[in-house]
């Protein structure tokens, strides 16, 4: 498990996947499966910024699938690979984006 806290003023993670393997095999596999997100923002504002982007996996990966705002209570469930390519828009003001990462290992 993972608690991470993003300052305001820019903050934010570019489009990446958690998990750089296919299939589950390969020397880039760092046995992530699925990555949970809680969030716990008490007063998130649309203008804060921070929301969750997830994108269509290849050849669609840049087209947006949905957007995900990050308020208190709001909990996802994604594949950590390739499949599920992800990035945290720019946080705007100056507040902590606090959320709970949760990797599974790798299933033998």
């Amino acid at each position: 498990m993972q608690v991470a806290h993003y300052p305001g003023s820019g903050a934010g993670y570019v489009r990446h996947c958690d998990n750089h393997c296919h299939e589950g095999a390969g020397s880039d596999c760092n046995g992530r499966r699925v990555t949970a997100i809680v969030y716990l923002n008490e007063r998130w504002r649309e203008a804060d910024g921070g929301e969750l982007l997830l994108y269509h996996p290849p050849p669609k990966h840049d087209d947006q699938w949905c957007r995900i705002a990050p308020r208190a209570g709001t909990a996802i469930l994604f594949w950590s690979d390739y499949r599920v390519p992800h990035e945290v828009r720019l946080l705007l003001v100056s507040q902590h984006l606090r959320l709970i990462l949760f990797d599974t290992p790798a299933l033998q």
